[in-house]
């Protein structure tokens, strides 16, 4: 008897395959054609496809495991959504010929200074374009890593050893109080 549940994992096995058979050979044809400075970080950013597919179609899979696998792979997916961030701001720059080249380009157009929507504008001031803006957005997008890795390394700790586990060994490392205390 075919249940909901099961019909669920089929139907998303099969879109999932579809996709990552259809991306694979999108890469491999990228790979094998483009010779430009563009082709790693674009690459990076095609097997996206793959990773969310196959993750998605995991976490159906194993969504009633006892041991919360379906976690492991959002863990994963999550970890190489930093990967992709990272790459797409390489290609933006490369794209646009470096920092110094976009930042030089902005100070050209002479624009006004940029100001932020309504709530915004009442704690941030207006920027103005060029390189500080171009420096603080690769510095803004740049600090996403380190982020997702704490991020990703706390969560695998929750996941491999349980939550109260992880907040006695915080307890005990004398990190659970700074933490508390900086939220």
């Amino acid at each position: 008897m075919l249940l909901a549940h099961n019909f669920e994992q089929i139907a998303g096995g099969v879109v999932a395959g579809i996709a990552v058979l259809w991306s694979s050979a999108h890469i491999l044809r990228h790979l094998r054609w483009n010779k430009t400075k563009l082709w790693r970080c674009t690459a990076r950013i095609l097997v996206v496809v793959p990773i969310y597919a196959l993750s998605a179609w995991g976490c159906l899979m194993l969504e009633d495991s006892e041991r919360g696998w379906a976690e492991l792979f959002t863990l994963t997916r999550e970890g190489y959504e930093a990967v992709a961030i990272v790459s797409f701001m390489q290609f933006m720059l490369t794209f646009l010929k470096g920092p110094k080249h976009l930042a030089k380009l902005l100070v050209e157009r002479g624009q006004a200074p940029f100001r932020h929507p309504w709530p915004l504008r009442l704690v941030l001031r207006p920027y103005q374009p060029g390189p500080h803006f171009v420096a603080a957005v690769v510095v803004g997008i740049m600090q996403y890593i380190p982020t997702m890795f704490i991020i990703f390394m706390i969560n695998l700790s929750i996941w491999k050893f349980g939550e109260m586990d992880c907040c006695r060994l915080l307890h005990r490392m004398a990190l659970l109080p700074k933490i508390a205390k900086a939220a």
